[in-house]
This record gives C-alpha cells, structure tokens and sequence, in this order.
C-alpha cells in the first residue's frame, strides 16, 4: 500500500460567494491525504477585491497540470506552487481539480 500523509487545508474564505461554497469545500476536502512521501499544504482562499476562489498548493514533485494551473518552482524552499483561480466553478469542481491535481502522477522528465 502507498504511503500517504494527512494534509490539513487552509480555508479561508469571507466573501457572500465563498461562504456560500465554505461548507462544501470543507467537507469535500475532509480526506485529503499528500501522494507518497509528500510534504503538501493547500490554500484556498477569497478576498472582496477578488473574482473568485484563489488556490496555492505547494508540492515536493512536479506534475503535469492542465492549462488553469500555474506553475512556479520555489529554489529556496525545493517546492512547486501551483496556482489557480476558479471565477464560476462549483464548490465540487473546485474539490475535483485539487484532487485531481493531488493524484496527477510526477513529471518522470521534469516538464510539467
């Protein structure tokens, strides 16, 4: 069996549409584990001046993300940050695209 570990998002939402979707997010989020090895943490976050739900999630591994992702390499701290900004998904895209983005297998070539 693979070895997975515990990862606590970090929720934090106070807009009329954030608030909204808090609950269900939350829930959907409940089980979420790092792939192997894996030191992860997860942002999900909105704030007024914002169009919509920001999320930052931090990975020791690169992967291959789809287009809404984007993707910086952190040199000092040997992470990839992955961003994304979702403006009108649902509560349960926006738990399907971090999950998925969890479960992508690594890069075996470093491309992402």
């Amino acid at each position: 069996m693979t070895q997975r570990n515990a990862l606590t998002p970090v929720v934090k939402l106070s807009t009329p549409k954030g608030l909204a979707m808090q609950v269900q997010i939350i829930n959907g989020l409940v089980d979420l584990t790092s792939p192997g090895v894996e030191v992860c943490s997860l942002l999900v976050e909105d704030m007024p001046d914002m169009e919509g739900i920001a999320l930052l999630l931090k990975r020791q591994k690169s992967v291959r993300a789809d287009k809404r992702w984007i993707i910086d390499y952190d040199m000092a701290a040997g992470t990839y940050l992955y961003n994304a900004m979702f403006e009108s998904e649902s509560a349960a895209e926006i738990v399907t695209a971090i999950k998925t983005l969890l479960e992508t297998p690594v890069a075996e070539d470093g491309v992402r």
